[in-house]
């Protein structure tokens, strides 16, 4: 049985992504069409480029992401 991920979940993450990049513009959680994706720039930059994405496939998109950014 697979574990249900929350929104709050996703927030987590991106928290962590921008607490560890420190960056100006931040990435933020966009929502749209029952869809999620990341983006930073205001807007303007999908971070992952994977378009409106479930909440699931972005989480662990994002998990990889922030795994590969504390091991480089």
């Amino acid at each position: 049985m697979s574990v249900r991920i929350y929104e709050r979940d996703v927030v987590s993450i991106i928290a962590d992504i921008n607490e560890l990049l420190k960056v100006e513009d931040s990435i933020e959680l966009s929502c749209a069409y029952g869809g999620y994706k990341a983006e930073t720039c205001r807007g303007h930059y999908d971070l992952l480029s994977t378009g409106y994405t479930t909440k699931r496939d972005l989480y662990f998109r994002l998990a990889a992401f922030l795994r590969g950014l504390q091991y480089v």
